[in-house]
């Protein structure tokens, strides 16, 4: 897995340089044909980088200064950031989302789309390659609202923009038809165990990832579109989704070599630009009758507390500030809280226990087992064939949340007194009698805390949901925001904007909203602020 991941450094410097990755429009929509072909097993572990932004400066620009802060995860303290106050950066979005998807992702996929009938022993990579598309697809129009879809990466100069609609629909039949390919044994494919670092070649597994996938997505859309969401979802289940934690959709990390191969989050946390947002450590502090085991396998105690005994072991940051109150008294950086918890860097916390080895190999989450526990909850809570009991799957949904968080950690330095007692009492307990907003509301904050530090889903399922209840960011610089509004997507970028403006730019797009930051995507039907 390890030399797997070493490859990666040298496939991104050759690719970029066969596709000329730049910012400008007109390169994201060059058309594939003319580039040099590639073989699907050079071209997917690539694919799958990108789409994961597992790199630490895509995960930086794309990750950590947008949805982390949106879902209420962080919380910036640098004074050159702007985000946590809702300013749109196209230096962010762009390198960071926009182009690492339609330049990386989408265009390498349309490649080898146009050249698969050469490589008839790699049907199979190709369908890898589907899933990873359709994965990345969905992050973006769940971040954008209607993007280019059909036409983009086929040499069209000015792509028009799909509908999320359109666009869900064609990811259901992309992941329908990926897993059962993969499950049909078909004889010659190549081994592509040496390609897959999310997997290592178990073509099960996969299926299932696409499967847990697109049962994801039937959520997203059973506010806006329950017919659709129903059978889709229904159709996920009965295929089969994922059954343990051992079957999670994860890439292991190696933080000794920070620069390429590191968690990224973890990397970028020593420059100290954000802290832990004060939503994230009242929900582990607050949430049940006592506090959630995870807490400290999540968040560090504070740089006070630890050399000097002052001040709470936890601490969260206000979303929002202005930069003049970052030094203030209760907010600098010695007296919040950053992700230095058990789980990432337990030496911090844990004075003279060499514990050194745990975060070195981490597991970086693409799409977990606890959350395919809480897709199941809701769909038991809709009525879905397949689904199971509410109960039982929101119950396991926590209990392999903590699982996976405590992960490589010595037993002789973890607290499981506190496991059933959270889980069995005060307002995490499950009750029979408690009506839908309630127990919607319970899988929905369970599931925010399992997906950290996954802000792009825990974003989308708080606009979807209005759940668990946000803080109000202290300021907006955003006009179109009102005061105690949350940001509800990612206005497109600049060279959009410029370059294809009668599409970019239609005030069509969105359901006939247009575009801005405060225009909620299709599938928010407006349960949120």
């Amino acid at each position: 897995m390890k030399n797997v991941l070493k490859k990666i450094t040298l496939l991104a410097l050759s690719i970029a340089i066969l596709f000329g990755c730049t910012d400008d429009f007109e390169d994201m929509n060059k058309n594939p044909l003319a580039t040099t072909t590639l073989s699907p097993e050079l071209v997917f572990p690539y694919v799958t980088w990108k789409a994961t932004n597992i790199n630490w400066e895509t995960y930086q620009l794309g990750d950590n200064l947008g949805a982390n802060l949106w879902a209420q995860y962080l919380a910036n303290t640098s004074t050159g950031f702007t985000t946590d106050r809702y300013m749109y950066t196209d230096g962010f979005v762009n390198p960071g989302l926009w182009s690492p998807h339609f330049l990386d992702v989408v265009k390498n996929k349309k490649v080898v789309e146009a050249d698969i009938e050469n490589y008839p022993h790699s049907v199979y990579t190709y369908q890898l390659l589907r899933i990873m598309t359709a994965y990345s697809t969905a992050k973006v129009t769940d971040l954008f609202g209607d993007i280019p879809y059909f036409e983009a990466g086929t040499g069209v100069q000015k792509p028009k923009y799909d509908s999320q609609k359109d666009i869900y629909y064609d990811l259901f039949k992309e992941l329908t038809e990926s897993a059962q390919i993969l499950s049909s044994g078909l004889q010659g494919q190549k081994d592509f165990k040496s390609a897959d670092f999310i997997y290592n070649g178990d073509i099960q597994k996969w299926v299932k990832f696409a499967n847990s996938l697109r049962l994801r997505l039937a959520i997203h859309i059973s506010f806006v579109d329950p017919g659709k969401a129903k059978q889709e979802g229904e159709a996920a289940l009965a295929a089969g989704v994922m059954g343990s934690n051992n079957e999670s959709a994860t890439i292991y990390t190696n933080n000794a070599d920070w620069n390429s191969l590191g968690y990224p989050l973890i990397t970028i946390s020593h420059w100290n630009e954000f802290r832990v947002s004060k939503t994230l450590v009242d929900l582990l502090e607050k949430s049940g009758t006592v506090a959630d085991p995870r807490l400290p396998l999540y968040i560090g105690k504070t740089k006070n507390f630890v050399t000097k005994g002052e001040g709470p072991a936890y601490k969260g940051m206000a979303n929002g500030l202005p930069a003049d109150q970052f030094t203030t008294a209760g907010n600098t950086l010695n007296e919040i809280s950053n992700v230095h918890g058990l789980m990432f860097l337990p030496d911090w916390n844990l004075n003279g226990i060499d514990q050194s080895g745990v975060w070195i190999t981490k597991r970086y989450p693409v799409m977990l087992y606890s959350e395919v526990c809480f897709l199941k909850a809701e769909a038991a809570l809709l009525g879905w064939n397949g689904a199971g009991d509410a109960k039982t799957n929101y119950e396991e949904g926590i209990r392999s949340s903590f699982a996976y968080s405590r992960e490589g950690i010595a037993t002789d330095v973890l607290d499981l007194t506190q496991d059933e007692t959270y889980i069995t009492t005060g307002a995490v307990a499950w009750s029979a009698a408690a009506d839908y907003e309630t127990k919607l509301k319970q899988i929905i904050t369970q599931k925010y805390i399992a997906l950290f530090p996954n802000g792009n889903e825990a974003w989308t399922e708080y606009r979807r949901t209005g759940y668990p209840v946000f803080n109000a960011i202290v300021r907006s610089d955003d006009p179109d925001l009102k005061p105690g509004e949350i940001i509800k997507k990612i206005r497109y970028t600049d060279s959009e904007r410029r370059n294809n403006p009668e599409n970019a730019s239609d005030p069509s797009l969105n359901g006939g909203k247009g575009d801005g930051q405060n225009v909620r995507v299709w599938w928010d039907t407006n349960r949120s602020k």
